[in-house]
């Protein structure tokens, strides 16, 4: 008895797997990047504007807080990346070993 093995029986969605990856570094990665600018533009601004006592108490503190935040959430976009790179590999492997199971398959039932 010959048995036809369809391609859906060891089917993976990789498509789904890359619309995360293109998520992940085109949304999530660019916008945390975005944020981490935007700090970046504030700590240039004027530490007197709130007056020259409160910008001696607060002003350095506070730059060097924003300071931290950018560099962080730089660095938080970069990992984001790296992480939908390696979803985007996934999707690849997924895919490699979806045709070698459906070779595999149908080597098994004679279809090779």
């Amino acid at each position: 008895m010959l048995v036809r093995v369809p391609d859906e029986a060891v089917r993976v969605d990789s498509d789904a797997i890359r619309s995360v990856a293109r998520r992940l570094d085109g949304v999530t990665a660019t916008g945390t990047d975005d944020i981490a600018r935007e700090i970046g533009h504030l700590n240039g601004g004027d530490v007197n504007v709130f007056g020259v006592c409160f910008a001696q108490v607060l002003g350095v503190p506070s730059r060097i807080a924003m300071g931290v935040a950018s560099q962080q959430l730089s660095e938080l976009s970069k990992g984001i990346e790296d992480f939908a790179q390696g979803v985007q590999r996934i999707a690849e492997d997924y895919e490699q070993t979806e045709q070698h199971n459906i070779a595999t398959a149908r080597e098994l039932f004679g279809q090779g």
